[in-house]
């Protein structure tokens, strides 16, 4: 049976086709790809090209060069026929704060990983430090969060918080005013913060992870 998961770069090029179909009604030739992937071989874009054909996430057209189609049924879409492009923001604001996904790079992401997860509820962060690594969580890891108030969170899953300015995955365990997160790796402090405080908000559960080779 044929690995349907993709790796970072090839959702890369599944995002640069839809959004070239979108904004061109068409989609793009092996060298607009190559330009928008900042390669100058073309071999390399036909290479990641076939990988996704043979995955089943795409149809390869003979003799024409705007011959790549998305598949209805491709594993990285969502029921409405799309696949999710969040975006990768560096400092996540406190829940309920106003934030733009226009204003930061996206990156595509493959549909399951956001389970029941709503596309616009949900972002990327760089994981900051290594707290989780017993969880295979380490530092420079995408987390795919989807973002909320405390009260949706549930006792002792996973969350995304920002300490003192610093993205980090926690167990999460919260009583009246206050939030306790608890890493998995013993040489880091669990810590204990009243949800009004300035050095460390919850951002969102943790629901899916992206690790980059």
């Amino acid at each position: 049976m044929t690995d349907r998961r993709l790796t970072e770069r090839q959702l890369q090029v599944l995002g640069f086709i839809r959004d070239h179909i979108r904004s061109f009604q068409k989609p793009p030739t092996l060298k607009e790809l190559a330009d928008l992937m900042g390669i100058q071989s073309t071999n390399a874009v036909h290479k990641v090209i076939r990988i996704l054909v043979d995955k089943g996430h795409l149809q390869k057209e003979s003799r024409t060069s705007r011959g790549i189609r998305l598949t209805e049924d491709s594993g990285t879409m969502t029921d409405g026929g799309e696949i999710p492009v969040l975006p990768l923001v560096p400092a996540p604001p406190r829940s309920g704060e106003a934030w733009s996904s226009g204003r930061y790079r996206t990156i595509a992401v493959d549909a399951h990983l956001l389970r029941s997860a709503r596309e616009q509820h949900c972002m990327v962060v760089v994981v900051g430090d290594d707290g989780m690594a017993k969880e295979g969580i380490r530092a420079g890891d995408w987390a795919v969060v989807e973002t909320g108030p405390l009260s949706m969170l549930q006792e002792g899953e996973m969350v995304l918080a920002m300490i003192r300015e610093r993205p980090v995955i926690r167990y999460l365990y919260a009583a009246r005013w206050q939030v306790m997160l608890r890493p998995a790796e013993k040489r880091y402090t669990e810590e204990v913060f009243n949800t009004n405080s300035s050095d460390c908000y919850v951002v969102g559960r943790l629901i899916g992870l992206i690790r980059r080779y």
